[in-house]
């Protein structure tokens, strides 16, 4: 059940949109479930009665190289060439650069044998090394490093070999006799990717400039340990298909439908405290999600729904993945650092200039018109249908390439809707399989940077690469020397770092003597003197180990740049978490220092279980006694978080501190009672306050003569409880035996469809799926939520904590009992009572519904009659 906005193409929903392993196609490597596709497997060409309009359908031949290469268009100035093509490469979804320049490549030739995905499970995947033969930047010779492997979705060169991800498997695998054949193979994870749909397994590895290994779509992160070994430990989930870092290792990555985010406070931080959302993680950077073909796109998933398509062409993004941000030298300096980003479904890849203030990024595209007159297009758009660029990646010589899967289907079985399938018999879509393409864009007149041999560079030479002015150089230079654990090479890494003329330079001597355990105090302190904000971020950030010192120098040091408005950011995130008064007082500074939206959040993700204490703080301070839009926001968060943590004491004095707030500063009662009551709003609304005693304030305030008073406190009481309250008796229903099976079959059902949009613990995530708990449409008419689930849902839904405007994908695939399962599992886990759905009333409801294709919007489903008896009932108080 996915609310992610998939327009989910047609011969587009690619790698983000590379919806692989579906539950009922393939769950990791499993074979086909015949009862589950039987269903589906009888060709039909017959048009629907949702196609409203039938866009003219262009002729999709199969294309040579040659002949694709004619369909490009780039901005004036820019060229496009090919480097690699079937048959050394087939079916390419990743690719990855090793120190001396090879490409490494995930083959998935696997994938979408047909429209019904039949032996999509056969082990015909495989890693290829492609090398340069010839030195004229054309990848003629190529290698089979490692075949018979199932969906490889990434691959990643570490110290003497490489990371190769095959569901369920991440292998470390070394070729030991030097002829590029991997004969040693050793498994560093088994649940790499699990059990899941293709589009949200498992893939990326991306070494970024804090040293750790990070995936796309997956809560695990790991690092290199030397000899071969491994650790992982946890992260946030971010992600679709394909992730990059910028210069000072924020991650970006992007949903099928939403085609820029990034983390723009490392996740490390988020995660300090359980009590409040920070909103630094997952960042929408573009919002803007339309797109500018140079082709009509009629193959898309929901090619007949008004919107998706204009005069016939891709509207907006319903398939980016793969972006890059690029840091290299070939496309000219007004590109550097802008993001490039994949959109198989348009046949095309945009390019969006970043921008930064306070921390936040925001992007804007950037597109140009061939002819006056007529319409704007994209970076690279093609004609060609078959032109499938999956991810996006900066090269050794400076250039941008892409991964170009290079077939007419590649929207995953489990999600083809009879429009689709449609085109996909009338223009012959399916085949032929087993091609792919490389290409690789650079400025004219560009100077591209000479192959790389950095396996056999000194420690001098590598330290040198630090200040490349190529990120891909500076990046492996980073990763081969901590690899390394050259002793030798400190020395140099700390005279880059405290006095190097490039400043990028200094920071990654910064990252490497990190990443190999040899910060000094008098390397970090120069740092911190650095007139540069990103190495001087840096510094800060890597002081934390020793801000806890008992001489306390280290933090007097960070402590002293308490006034420097370029690390404001930075210095709140490090110093948030220490327990001193000075610390205190640093903060109460920082939140009175206009510092953008980050700041707030940089401070509460370190105060947990002590925002109380800081909230009274604040109030002390005769600056506080003046409302301001700032001041208000962060005595309500301060006020959330505080009571989100359960605790009957902090509840209880909250709102003593609440009711305290009279007169001129009656503003501020407002805010602590308005963050009581907003934790109603979120997607994971906590459990109510077992106070001592009857909150006499709370009540009083209940009842006060101003409307939004009364109001909030009104709210927050329906989150307490105490002694001699009166209560409302309960109505639950027990589930039968029979339905405690359906419910048992709903959820590894729900796990291997639905969770990987709306999470396993059913609590959403933005950008992908809204949250299931409490949710009036989970919990409400049946008859509704079956429709979702045979047709889909788009546009805004008003759910708990966010209205998403999205659009979640037809699962009509499902046979009737599948769909009652799940729903059953949704309406009586998390401690539901709605009632449960059975397999009759599915199947009475797909009978209505027909052959509607089109998916419900909020308006029309309210309007569908429910049954007279409510489908909802309060929250129950045990799991059935």
């Amino acid at each position: 059940m996915k609310l992610s906005r998939l327009f989910l193409i047609a011969a587009g929903a690619a790698p983000a949109a590379l919806l692989l392993v579906s539950a009922l196609a393939n769950n990791a490597g499993q074979a086909h479930h015949a009862a589950a596709t039987q269903a589906v497997t009888t060709p039909t060409t017959k048009p629907t009665a949702d196609t409203v309009e039938h866009y003219p359908c262009p002729p999709a031949p199969n294309l040579t190289p040659a002949e694709e290469l004619k369909t490009f268009a780039l901005p004036p100035g820019y060229k496009i060439e090919l480097v690699a093509s079937e048959p050394q490469v087939e079916d390419p979804v990743a690719i990855a650069f090793d120190g001396d320049g090879r490409m490494w490549v995930s083959e998935m030739r696997g994938y979408m044998p047909d429209v019904y995905a039949h032996n999509e499970d056969a082990p015909i995947g495989r890693i290829s090394v492609l090398e340069q033969t010839k030195g004229d930047g054309h990848y003629d010779k190529a290698t089979v490093f490692l075949d018979k492997l199932y969906l490889p979705r990434a691959v990643s060169p570490v110290a003497d070999g490489v990371l190769v991800a095959t569901p369920p498997h991440l292998y470390f695998c070394r070729g030991t006799k030097g002829d590029l054949h991997c004969d040693q193979k050793t498994e560093v994870y088994g649940k790499y990717g699990l059990g899941r749909d293709p589009e949200y397994g498992d893939n990326g590895l991306l070494w970024a400039r804090d040293n750790w290994i990070y995936s796309s779509t997956s809560a695990i992160r790991f690092r290199y340990l030397g000899d071969g070994k491994f650790e992982n430990g946890p992260t946030g989930h971010r992600g679709q298909w394909g992730i990059s870092q910028d210069d000072v290792g924020r991650l970006y990555f992007n949903y099928n439908s939403d085609q820029l985010r990034g983390d723009l406070i490392p996740t490390e931080y988020l995660s300090r405290n359980s009590d409040y959302k920070s909103a630094g993680a997952n960042w929408q950077v573009e919002n803007d999600q339309h797109t500018f073909p140079s082709r009509p796109n009629p193959g898309i998933n929901r090619g007949y729904e008004p919107g998706n398509l204009l005069n016939g062409r891709l509207n907006t993004v319903t398939a980016t993945c793969g972006p890059v941000i690029f840091r290299g030298t070939a496309l000219g300096d007004d590109a550097y650092g802008n993001a490039f980003i994949p959109e198989p479904a348009g046949n095309l890849v945009m390019r969006k200039t970043l921008s930064e203030t306070n921390g936040v990024v925001k992007a804007t595209g950037v597109q140009y018109t061939p002819v006056k007159g007529q319409p704007k297009l994209d970076f690279l758009t093609s004609t060609d249908e078959r032109f499938r660029p999956v991810n996006s990646f900066t090269g050794p010589d400076g250039a941008l390439y892409i991964v170009d899967l290079y077939r007419g289907l590649i929207q995953h079985r489990t999600y083809v809707t009879p429009y689709l399938r449609h085109q996909v018999f009338e223009r012959g879509l399916d085949q032929p399989l087993h091609e792919g393409r490389i290409w690789r864009i650079v400025k004219n007149g560009a100077t591209l940077t000479a192959a790389p041999k950095m396996s056999k560079d000194s420690a001098a030479r590598l330290v040198e690469h630090l200040s490349s002015a190529n990120g891909w150089w500076r990046d492996t230079a980073q990763r081969i020397l901590v690899e390394r654990g050259d002793v030798t090479s400190i020395p140099l890494l700390e005279k880059l770092a405290e006095s190097g003329a490039n400043p990028l330079g200094r920071l990654g001597a910064l990252w490497t003597l990190s990443g190999m355990g040899k910060l000094s105090r008098p390397v970090l302190i120069a740092g911190l003197h650095d007139k540069d904000e990103r190495v001087c971020a840096a510094a800060i950030r890597l002081s934390e180990p020793m801000l806890a010192d008992a001489d306390g120098k280290m933090l007097g040091e960070v402590l002293a740049l308490k006034n420097r408005a370029d690390v404001r950011l930075q210095f709140v995130l490090s110093i948030s978490g220490i327990k001193n008064e000075k610390v205190d007082d640093a903060l109460a500074l920082a939140f009175d220092t206009p510092g953008g939206p980050l700041l707030r959040d940089a401070a509460l993700t370190g105060l947990k279980d002590r925002e109380l204490d800081f909230l009274q703080l604040l109030l002390t301070d005769p600056a506080w006694e003046k409302h301001s839009a700032d001041h208000e926001a962060t005595l309500t968060t301060l006020s959330s978080a505080a009571f989100r943590s359960g605790k009957p004491a902090t509840a209880a004095e909250l709102i003593e501190t609440a009711a305290l707030e009279k007169g001129p500063t009656h503003w501020r009662q407002v805010a602590i009672l308005a963050g009581i009551s907003h934790i109603g709003r979120g997607q994971s609304k906590p459990g109510k306050v077992n106070l001592k005693t009857r909150p006499e304030q709370l009540l009083i305030m209940a009842e006060d003569k101003d409307p939004l008073t009364s109001s909030l406190a009104k709210s927050a009481i329906a989150f307490v409880h105490w002694p001699g309250q009166p209560t409302v008796e309960k109505h639950t229903t027990p589930l039968t035996a029979e339905q405690k099976q359906s419910f048992a079959r709903g959820k590894p059902l729900f796990g291997a469809i639905c969770a990987q949009c709306h999470q396993p613990d059913g609590r959403g995530f933005e950008g992908k799926a809204p949250s299931l708990r409490d949710s009036p449409i989970a919990l409400g008419p049946d008859v509704r939520l079956i429709r979702i689930v045979l047709n889909g849902a788009k546009g805004e839904y008003h759910v708990t904590g966010w209205s998403p405007n999205l659009e979640m994908p037809t699962l009509a695939v499902l046979d009737d009992m599948q769909i009652a399962d799940i729903l059953t599992y949704v309406r009586h886990e998390w401690d539901h009572d709605a009632p449960a759905v059975d397999a009759a009333t599915v199947a009475k409801i797909r009978a209505i519904v027909g052959g509607r294709q089109a998916a419900w919007t909020e308006e029309e489903l309210l309007a569908v009659p429910a049954p007279k008896e409510p489908a909802t009932r309060p929250a129950r108080g045990g799991k059935s």
